[in-house]
């Protein structure tokens, strides 16, 4: 990472005050119109660069997001604009096909967790699945920012152990990793990107 310019410090304040953690690429990022390239570290990736969780339970919160993606479970989509409403309930094509197989495996993961009740489980749902950032769990769970980081991590940990258990290796996490998921560390390095113009 490269040392931000004044202007650039003040973006990436008002951004930081939005989105948490922004730093500076040292190269644009091919697809952007210009602009100073700024990326957002996630809170799973924070975490383990202050070496409080291992790249493992990181891989396994982030693994758990994109199975969170994958099952269609976030509440916030677009509705599908060729697609006409029938009466008497969802229409055909308003969930993928293999998102039922991903919603077994976050269910499995909520099991191991302690069901869907135990803390372990709700932060889990809420900051790798829905990505809300830990205050805000721990705000809406009545809990001190300190103890929802505990639960977090202890979380985190039950994961990585759980689909760590299925093989050997710093990848076991998954029996075959899926084509279109980037390595979980990288992303969290990547995405998402802003392109500021300055």
């Amino acid at each position: 990472m490269r040392q931000l310019t004044e202007c650039e410090i003040r973006v990436a304040g008002e951004l930081a005050a939005r989105h948490g953690t922004v730093r500076a690429l040292d190269q644009p990022i091919p697809d952007s119109i210009g602009g100073t390239p700024l990326i957002r570290f996630s809170t799973l990736a924070q975490l383990e660069r202050r070496g409080v969780i291992s790249a493992r339970e990181a891989d396994a919160g982030h693994y758990f997001g994109w199975l969170f993606q994958q099952a269609s479970l976030d509440p916030l989509k677009v509705a599908d604009i060729k697609r006409i409403p029938a009466a008497g309930g969802p229409a055909a094509g308003d969930l993928p096909a293999a998102a039922e197989r991903y919603r077994h495996r976050v269910s499995d993961a909520m099991r191991v967790l302690g069901g869907a009740g135990s803390p372990a489980a709700s932060a889990i749902w809420a900051i790798c699945g829905l990505e809300m950032s830990v205050p805000a769990w721990a705000l809406a769970r009545q809990r001190r920012p300190d103890e929802a980081f505990g639960i977090l991590c202890a979380g985190l940990g039950v994961l990585a152990a759980h689909w760590g258990a299925r093989g050997s290796g710093a990848r076991s996490i998954w029996r075959r990793p899926p084509a279109d998921l980037i390595d979980c560390r990288q992303r969290a390095l990547k995405l998402p990107a802003f392109g500021i113009s300055l």
